[in-house]
């Protein structure tokens, strides 16, 4: 009422990073930032003028440190006194808009990707429509070029470890392998 705060709770004045009684000591423009002050100038403008306007709206307050949290304000206009005031039910909704901005920034990067990819089936590059000097490109670099978030890293499936170190997969090592084997193998590279 008449821009200081009449009443509040402890979750308020803990939300902003107060104790009760510093709290009782600021008024609403100490823990608005400028562009709120300017958005509750014109809703109360509009409210003065008869308009329609939410009772419910975002906006920004500053705590003691400094930093900004975002807020939802459900406000309603109530008799205190024989005067008007303003009864407003504050919540923060910070870890929501972060929430949002993460899955908003997924839906684009995800856009990037088609509902149709060309796969070569004998070496499993990916054709590249957007590549016009190398339009066969590994599934790394594909989805890399379009979720630049995610990265990579390498190890070998079963199969293919199988092909490529059938020894290592039977439980031998090179130490294992017989002197006609490496006779063969000296005779091949000679």
């Amino acid at each position: 009422q008449n821009d200081i705060f009449i009443f509040f709770n402890e979750a308020f004045a803990k939300m902003l990073g107060y104790d009760m009684r510093e709290l009782e000591a600021l008024n609403y423009k100490d823990i608005y930032t400028e562009k709120a002050v300017e958005y509750l100038k014109e809703h109360t403008r509009q409210l003065t003028n008869g308009e329609d306007v939410p009772d419910r709206y975002e906006t920004v307050f500053k705590k003691k440190d400094g930093s900004e949290i975002d807020v939802e304000a459900h406000v309603t206009i109530i008799d205190y006194n024989g005067e008007e005031a303003t009864f407003a039910v504050i919540r923060d909704i910070t870890k929501q808009k972060e929430i949002f901005k993460t899955l908003q920034k997924s839906a684009e990067q995800s856009n990037g990707l088609k509902e149709f990819i060309s796969i070569c089936a004998g070496c499993n590059k990916i054709r590249d429509d957007e590549q016009e000097n190398r339009p066969w490109v590994s599934p790394a670099d594909y989805i890399s070029d379009r979720l630049p978030d995610i990265k990579f890293s390498h190890g070998m499936c079963p199969d293919c470890m199988k092909k490529w170190y059938p020894d290592y997969m039977n439980g031998k090592s090179s130490k294992d392998s017989s002197s006609e084997e490496r006779s063969d193998a000296g005779l091949e590279a000679m």
